[in-house]
């Protein structure tokens, strides 16, 4: 097999090194068949040898000329610079999202040193209950006792009149640089649900004064950007104006907004810093100061959130997915959608379906396993019902809801179209992505502009089927990296809070990335969901060229597999295959064996014999790591070339049009007719020669920042935030744009091209 992409020199030859690093992975050279040189046996015991010496000779090669930024001779070659990436770009923000006092980056709730303080630390209280507030110096008080998930909050904390016995409370002023650094260490915890007996160290939040202040600032900066054209963002920061100026933040805490609790409750307590005593082992010491008002969240238990809806692989069906914080029993009602805007009657109704839930123990490792704070939380009840029967294309509105002894608690009601028939020659749209996460409370501001920017193509193109020329978006479908959780399970609640813009209206089509799954132990027992599948050794797939290592957190697929339902025809959420109009969607995993002869190497191969291109002529495959990237780092590019060797040939001689990738936070776009490294690209157009591979990781984590090796095949590469569309006109023409989600350029788009086939 030729691999040009990597290893060729500006003239188009090989180096010595680089022929004979060909010759030993692909037995018979160029011109050889890797799938019919010798036994697999064989095949194996020869990568095993061999990749740890080429990968020597392969990183002395890089070093010494491939390894450095590269200006292609390709007129057509479109290269933005990388801008600089973010200092570990995966950090996880904590449960309220809390920064550092100096820096004013997000703290990590993975590796927080304050967690790990107060859970060492001795917290002295007056007695098994909370102190009250009459022996306080201090009173914590809020803006509101009651809210729902997403409001602000305000939490200020004021110091007593000098007449005790007058309680009267001064006003909040700015205190002095001596008062401020005296209680810059000073702990606010945040305690969320009844327990028998209290444990201090069971906190969901906790964050010192100069954090809090630190965090405020960058909250205030942040409204003020935003309250400029919304209502209730400036009626709300009237509301704060009466707490603070813009000079004193030292005694409020601002909360954007507050994140889902499945608890009923939550209180704030105010611990003052002791001086430590001179005894071994030296402890950090607190004492209970004031305690908040109780803080009860509107129908916490009852209301559902994170809705999202699926394609089952029936056309005529629809799967629709929730979360609940207790226990009981999913319904569903909905009905056709009325015309003229009339209300419309939800006449059916389904109850039942399927509700599981998950524990830390059903994990693989931690962080993923720990249920210290920042880690673990329980999920609620993860609920799913299928809608059977239903007309095609066509619109349908709904409701969700459980039932259980105190009536039902209503969602939203919400409205989605029907999938087309397959086969049908109707124009469609699909929006496609990768590597997403958190929103912007925390991370980057990448993911919540991407979501709105989905939003946006449905509010355009999803009002008037009629329209061919912008045909309706089908599907939205991301290919792995989806919340970035990573252990820490208050993200999965956030993200779908994100997304939930566009999960409710269209199917959220999901693959599996390395964050979702890959980790090293823990899998045995069936704790890995996809078992039978996997390695019973219970670490995964972890081949001599992965780079495949606790990536997940230890999560091992198992939030990822609970949380979503996709068609059935292969193993759940890691691979599967569906059908809309006239495209056939091959979802596979990177992140598992997908070596000739393997489960899943077998399950594609079938899949792909299965295809009638005379109803589907479309065949469209998605995977989370490209089988081509032009960035310059071999740790990646190494499993880049296994993937080609795997599976290029494979997708070649099945003639899929179209290779969607992540993984890594950039735009990629190769030549058409991209096969063993050679653009054998028609001219003329119509006779296939390769499919076009193309990598769009990004949907809103942190772009990132790498050279350029030499190639010959990349088309355009842009490191910005943007989305994938997908237009398919009919048979013989699909449309694929890159759409920026740049700030400044959002719905710009940045690149585009056809693919014509003659069929």
């Amino acid at each position: 097999m030729a691999l040009e992409s990597t290893c060729c020199d500006e003239g188009g030859e090989r180096t010595q090194e680089e022929s004979a690093y060909v010759e030993l992975l692909v037995p018979g050279g160029e011109t050889g068949n890797p799938y019919h040189q010798g036994t697999r046996k064989t095949r194996r015991l020869i990568g095993a040898v061999v990749t740890t010496c080429v990968s020597c000779v392969l990183f002395v090669w890089f070093t010494s000329w491939g390894w450095r930024p590269v200006q292609l001779e390709n007129d057509a070659f479109t290269h933005q610079t990388a801008p600089q990436q973010q200092e570990d770009s995966h950090r996880v923000p904590t449960f309220l999202s809390i920064v550092h006092e100096e820096t004013g980056d997000y703290l990590n709730a993975l590796e927080n040193p304050l967690y790990k303080e107060l859970l060492n630390a001795t917290f002295i209280t007056t007695s098994t209950e909370f102190m009250s507030e009459e022996t306080s110096p201090r009173v914590i008080q809020l803006d509101r006792t009651e809210l729902s998930f997403g409001d602000p909050l305000i939490v200020s904390w004021m110091e007593l009149s000098s007449t005790m016995t007058s309680r009267v409370l001064h006003p909040i002023r700015e205190v002095d640089k001596h008062n401020a650094n005296n209680d810059r260490d000073d702990i606010v915890a945040l305690y969320c649900g009844g327990q028998e007996e209290f444990n201090p160290h069971q906190f969901r939040e906790a964050a010192s004064l100069s954090q809090i202040r630190a965090t405020v600032k960058r909250a205030l900066h942040h409204l003020q950007h935003h309250a400029q054209n919304n209502v209730e963002l400036q009626s709300f920061e009237k509301k704060l104006g009466t707490l603070l100026s813009k000079n004193n933040t030292s005694n409020v805490w601002y909360i954007e907004s507050f994140p889902i609790v499945r608890e009923e409750t939550c209180q704030f307590i105010l611990w003052k810093r002791l001086p430590q005593m001179n005894t071994y082992p030296r402890k950090p010491r607190f004492i209970l100061e004031s305690v908040s008002p109780v803080l009860r969240l509107k129908n916490s238990m009852q209301i559902p959130t994170a809705i999202h809806l699926a394609l089952t692989g029936n056309s005529s069906e629809i799967s629709i997915s929730f979360n609940t914080g207790e226990e009981g029993t999913p319904v569903v009602m909905y009905g056709k959608a009325s015309e003229n805007n009339k209300p419309t009657v939800l006449k059916h109704k389904v109850e039942g379906g399927v509700t599981n839930t998950y524990q830390a123990t059903d994990m693989c490792q931690e962080p993923a396993t720990s249920t210290d704070p920042g880690s673990f939380i329980p999920p609620g009840y993860l609920h799913t019902i299928t809608l059977r029967g239903l007309d095609l294309d066509t619109n349908h509105d709904y409701k969700v809801g459980l039932a259980g002894g105190q009536g039902i608690t209503w969602s939203d009601i919400h409205r989605f179209r029907t999938t087309l028939p397959i086969g049908s020659t109707q124009p469609l749209s699909l929006l496609v992505y990768a590597d997403q996460g958190c929103p912007e409370f925390g991370w980057a501001m990448g993911g919540n502009i991407t979501a709105a920017l989905v939003e946006q193509h449905l509010n355009e193109r999803n009002v008037n089927p009629s329209n061919l020329s912008s045909p309706m978006i089908r599907g939205v479908h991301h290919f792995g990296d989806l919340s970035y959780a990573r252990g820490a399970a208050h993200i999965w609640d956030a993200w779908f809070q994100m997304i939930s813009v566009f999960t409710t209206r269209v199917p959220l089509m999901i693959g599996i990335g390395n964050h979702e799954y890959c980790h090293t132990d823990g899998g045995q027992d069936g704790k890995d969901p996809s078992l039978p599948y996997n390695d019973i050794s219970g670490g995964g797939f972890h081949p001599s060229w992965s780079n495949c290592h606790l990536d997940s957190g230890g999560e091992c697929g198992v939030p990822t597999s609970k949380r979503f339902t996709m068609p059935s025809n292969g193993n759940g959420v890691f691979w599967y295959s569906h059908d809309v109009g006239s495209v056939h969607t091959i979802m596979i995993s990177t992140e598992h064996n997908a070596t000739m002869g393997s489960v899943q190497y077998d399950w594609i191969l079938q899949d792909l014999q299965a295809v009638n291109r005379s109803i589907t002529p479309w065949v469209i495959v998605e995977m989370h790591r490209p089988m081509y990237m032009s960035e310059a780092r071999w740790e990646q590019n190494s499993v880049d070339i296994a993937l080609r060797y795997e599976l290029e040939d494979l997708l070649y001689q099945y003639q899929v049009d179209l290779v969607l990738a992540g993984h890594y936070h950039a735009y990629l776009r190769s030549c058409d007719g991209l096969y063993r490294g050679i653009c054998n690209t028609d001219k003329q157009g119509g006779t296939y020669s390769g499919p076009v591979h193309i990598t769009v990781g990004t949907a809103g984590a942190p772009v990132d920042s790498s050279s350029v090796y030499q190639q010959n095949w990349t088309v355009t590469l842009l490191y910005e935030w943007g989305i994938g569309r997908v237009t398919v006109y009919n048979s013989t023409v699909l449309h694929w744009e890159f759409v920026s989600a740049n700030p400044g350029d959002e719905g710009i788009v940045k690149d585009d091209t056809f693919i014509i086939r003659n069929r």
